[in-house]
């Protein structure tokens, strides 16, 4: 579970002095309770991604205002540690031959909802549809 992972993480961080990593991970968990969770709901790691996702694009609007560049941030960098390895389209290919039958719709592209839904942060939307438009073509 990414929130535990999260917890130690601090303490490491904490007593390593990487402000940084440890700045980022108490935003992270500084967030968790707007989820407005009940006291049994448990977080799940797609809403911690979530999270991680819109500050890292709060965070990427604020250097770029600023006129910083983005991939010097020691901050974003310790975000993104935090998200899902993303699949290459060698990967996304497989899958959706694995799991998705194209004949079930229409039009393929029809099939992207459904795609999207079983790959949420694990891969970039624009991939998928380039990746769906060459096993159309074939």
């Amino acid at each position: 579970m990414l929130v535990q992972r999260l917890k130690q993480d601090k303490l490491k961080a904490t007593k390593a002095k990487d402000t940084d990593r440890k700045n980022a991970i108490n935003m992270i968990l500084g967030e968790i309770p707007r989820l407005n969770k009940t006291k049994d709901e448990v977080v799940t790691d797609e809403e911690i991604i979530t999270i991680v996702n819109k500050l890292i694009k709060s965070e990427l609007i604020m250097l770029e205002y600023d006129g910083v560049n983005p991939d010097t941030s020691l901050y974003v960098q310790a975000l993104k540690s935090y998200l899902p390895k993303m699949m290459d389209e060698k990967e996304i290919f497989v899958w959706i031959l694995d799991n998705i039958s194209l004949d079930d719709y229409n039009v393929p592209m029809q099939a992207m909802k459904d795609i999207m839904k079983n790959l949420k942060g694990r891969a970039d939307g624009a991939l998928v549809k380039n990746v769906l438009t060459r096993i159309y073509r074939n």
